[in-house]
This record gives structure tokens, C-alpha cells and sequence, in this order.
């Protein structure tokens, strides 16, 4: 009896230390996800400090579907927050780091915020998107899965390295990036439930469009047929804000131009830097007038937008960084932050 009751007690200790291990290796596989969220002073695997500082770190995270590593410039939100604002650059996106850094002054507008930024480099003339066929540009042969990485492999990575949420998160982005950030939260509504469009080309179905935008792209190298085919062809109709308003529906969106009158103006002793700028007082204008067309089918399709039209901006960093911090406390406010 003795040796029966000591083994049962040895059998209850046993089983109460393997269930506090259990309970322990538990939280252990939990803490990387729980604690990552918001530690923004802890520089996470494949990271380095960005010389920019403002806690940005520039991380290379691989994908699969483009066998290469992508640069992402990282923020961990201040208080814990597990909700991100994604921006996207222009047709001009550097390939190894996003000038939404550098020029947009992203870091330094969200300094102490509680949403976390997410910053992809490397994306110059790919529109974000899925390509049909590798790119066949001045640079080598590459293939340009945008959509796969930022929808399905890089989620993966924020959620176990800054525990981001995968889900209702804010998208922006500019020029290129503007129509690619609109199509990106129309076709995943799970992952973003707000866009914010700057500078924009919202109809790129548009007669001319399709002529403009593969001259822009040839300008840097690569083609649009590589991209989405023919002429409305299946991805280009997918990937065109304008013939996709229904989809918006329910989304918190923001979208907004200048007119293309440059900001010196407002002092006649600038207005000799004008001149230089005529690049960008042609863009911006027809951005406007893309804008004010995508306006137009929204009202009369019943969607829920805010317009905004500034007096004065050309399509350069000036304009963008001041509709990004236009746009602070309307991101802040939906992310709950």
C-alpha cells in the first residue's frame, strides 16, 4: 500500500511538472508574437537601424514568389498598437529603400503615434501589382509579384516579428502607388479597410491612359504589356479604381490633388523655380483631372469618399508630405490609435 500510494504521489508530481512545462513552452512559443507588438526599441531579425532614425528600421524580407529580398522600412507603433498604415511610392521608388522616408517624412509625422508603418522599397514602375510575365527592362529580367508579397508573404512576417494585425489595416500611396493602393484594399478587404489616394491616375482604362502609362513605364525601363497584357485585358480592368467603385463600397477613403500651381507662387520673389518644375505642374494637373473624373462616377454610384483639392502643389514630395500629415489624425482615428 505504501509503495502504491508513493507511486500515485509521484505520479500526481509528475504530471503537475509536465503540465507547468506545458503551460511554460506555451507562453515561450507565445511571448516573440505578444511582445513584439509596439517594442519599438528592439531591432528585430534581418533589421538594421535606418539612418534616419525616428526608431525606422530597414528590414529585408524575403519572398518567395519573387525569390529576392525586399527592403521594408519598418515603425513599431509607441504604445503596443497592432495596426499598420502601408504607403506605397511613386513610378521613381528607389530600389533599396522608399522615398516616403526620405522625402515623405513619414517616420518624423507618426513620431510617438500608436500605429505601426510599413514602408516597402523597391516597387519603381511595378504598380504594385502581380505581372503576367518577368520584366524585361535595362536592369535584368525580374519578376515583379507585388500583390503576392505585400498581401500574403509580408503580412507573415509583421505579425511574428512586430506582431501586426493581417487584418483592417490603412493602405496610401502616391502617383502609381495611388491607384495601386485603392486596387489593393478593394481586392482585400480583410487586410485593409481604409486607402488613401495622393496625386493619383484613377482611370487607368481611360482612352490615352494606357499609351501614357506604358510611356512612363518605358521611361524606366519596362513595359506595361509585361504587366497586365493587352489593352483591357482581365488585369488591367481588375486593376482600374474606376471600373471598380462598387467594390469600394464600405471602405474609409480618402483621395485627394493639387491643381498643378506651384507653391511659389503664393511668394512672386519664387517664382523664378518655377520654371524648372514643369514636369511636375503637367503631372499634377492631370492627376486633377483624373481625380475630378473618379469623383464623378463615385457620387453617381453612391460612394462614400472624401475628396480634398489643395490651391496650390506639383506633383513632388512637397504636396505629398503635407497630405500625409493632413491625413494623420483621419489614419489614427481608424486604426484606433
Amino acid at each position: 500500500m505504501k509503495i502504491t500510494s508513493t507511486f500515485r504521489g509521484w505520479r500526481r508530481k509528475v504530471a503537475a511538472v509536465a503540465s507547468v512545462v506545458a503551460v511554460a513552452a506555451s507562453a515561450l512559443t507565445m511571448a516573440p508574437a505578444a511582445s513584439a507588438a509596439g517594442d519599438r526599441g528592439s531591432l528585430r531579425p534581418g533589421c538594421e537601424w535606418d539612418s534616419y532614425q525616428y526608431f525606422t528600421q530597414k528590414c529585408q524580407v524575403y519572398s518567395p514568389a519573387m525569390d529576392r529580398n525586399i527592403p521594408v522600412q519598418i515603425v513599431a507603433s509607441a504604445n503596443g498598437g497592432n495596426k499598420a498604415l502601408y504607403l506605397l511610392d511613386g513610378l521613381r521608388s528607389p530600389a533599396d529603400a522608399s522615398d516616403w522616408v526620405e522625402h515623405g517624412n513619414a517616420p518624423r509625422t507618426f513620431e510617438g503615434s500608436n500605429v505601426n508603418l510599413v514602408i516597402p522599397g523597391g516597387g519603381g514602375g511595378s504598380f504594385y501589382t502581380d505581372w503576367k510575365r518577368p520584366s524585361v527592362s535595362v536592369h535584368g529580367p525580374f519578376v515583379n509579384m507585388w500583390e503576392t508579397f505585400l498581401t500574403q508573404e509580408l503580412p507573415v512576417y509583421l505579425e511574428r516579428e512586430f506582431g501586426i494585425s493581417r487584418t483592417g489595416n490603412s493602405i496610401a500611396g502616391l502617383s502609381m502607388g495611388a491607384s495601386a493602393a485603392l486596387s489593393l484594399a478593394y481586392n482585400h478587404r480583410d487586410q485593409f479597410g481604409q486607402a488613401l489616394a495622393f496625386s493619383g491616375y484613377l482611370h487607368t482604362t481611360a482612352p490615352g491612359m494606357t499609351t501614357a502609362i506604358e510611356a512612363a513605364q518605358l521611361s524606366a525601363g519596362y513595359s506595361s504589356f509585361d504587366m497586365w497584357g493587352a489593352p483591357m485585358s482581365a488585369e488591367r480592368v481588375r486593376n482600374d479604381p474606376y471600373l471598380n467603385v462598387e467594390k469600394m463600397k464600405g471602405l474609409d477613403l480618402v483621395i485627394t490633388s493639387a491643381n498643378g500651381v506651384p507653391d511659389e507662387v503664393r511668394d512672386p520673389k519664387n517664382l523664378y523655380r518655377v520654371v524648372p518644375k514643369a514636369g511636375g505642374v503637367a503631372l499634377e494637373s492631370l492627376s486633377r483631372l483624373s481625380t475630378r473624373e473618379f469623383e464623378l462616377r463615385a457620387r453617381t454610384s453612391g460612394l462614400d469618399a472624401t475628396f480634398e483639392y489643395e490651391q496650390t502643389g506639383i506633383h513632388d514630395w512637397p504636396t505629398w508630405d503635407r497630405n500625409l500629415q493632413n491625413s494623420k489624425a483621419r489614419i489614427e482615428g481608424f486604426l484606433g490609435a
